[in-house]
């Protein structure tokens, strides 16, 4: 089946914002599904907390905390369901036209089976070009380090892996209200994955390319 690899992820978030002159808080809400083919293959539930504070004119840093519950509905048992804490440091530094952003994180996931627990950080650099017409570029690179809790039975041997990503994209936003509330943007990306894992099984290089429309109200 041709169709069988396709992913598709559906997902809607709503909270409450409060701002002022020099920061910002967002609390957030996230249903969302995850599609393998035609099934739906994980279903998710969580929230989001995140603090933006501008702390020099061009310097702004955020805060992140987020929790998710996950649900993989094509598991013949519960084995892989999870629910996953991750904390997230973004500094940004932004100048005219241009902004460059380094990221570092903290993730743990705690699945009914104890196989599938574990412990990640993360760390990133990106960089983006407004350009005219609404138009916008953007280039990264993601690595992220992955340590489970319990050996795999299969291998008898703890699962370690280390991936790096490397992006880029093009975006518009096609659509603006008035009073600049409401938004619809695209986006077209590519990314390569190299990912190294300990266990040969679990070692894998893949390219991407995703589209994306996003309404932001």
């Amino acid at each position: 089946d041709e169709h069988a690899s396709d992913l598709n992820y559906l997902a809607l978030n709503t909270g409450i914002v409060r701002q002022d002159a020099k920061s910002i808080w967002e609390l957030q809400a996230l249903a969302g599904q995850v599609n393998l083919g035609y099934d739906r293959y994980l279903g998710l539930l969580g929230a989001n907390l995140n603090h933006t504070r501008l702390l020099t004119r061009p310097l702004q840093l955020s805060l992140g905390l987020s929790f998710q519950d996950k649900n993989y509905l094509r598991s013949e048992d519960n084995s892989r369901d999870a629910q996953t804490w991750s904390l997230l440091v973004n500094p940004v530094w932004n100048k005219g036209p241009h902004r460059l952003s380094l990221s570092g994180g903290y993730e743990i996931e705690d699945a009914d089976a104890d196989r599938y627990d574990y412990g990640r950080w993360s760390a990133g650099l990106r960089y983006d070009r407004q350009l005219p017409l609404d138009f916008a570029l953007y280039a990264g690179v993601h690595y992220r380090d992955t340590d489970y809790d319990e050996a795999e039975p299969l291998f008898l041997k703890k699962r370690s892996e280390q991936q790096t990503v490397l992006e880029a994209g093009i975006s518009k936003v096609f659509w603006r209200s008035a009073n600049r509330k409401q938004v619809l943007a695209g986006q077209l990306s590519y990314s390569h994955t190299d990912n190294n894992a300990n266990i040969e099984l679990y070692s894998y290089e893949k390219d991407q390319v995703l589209t994306t429309l996003t309404y932001a109200f």
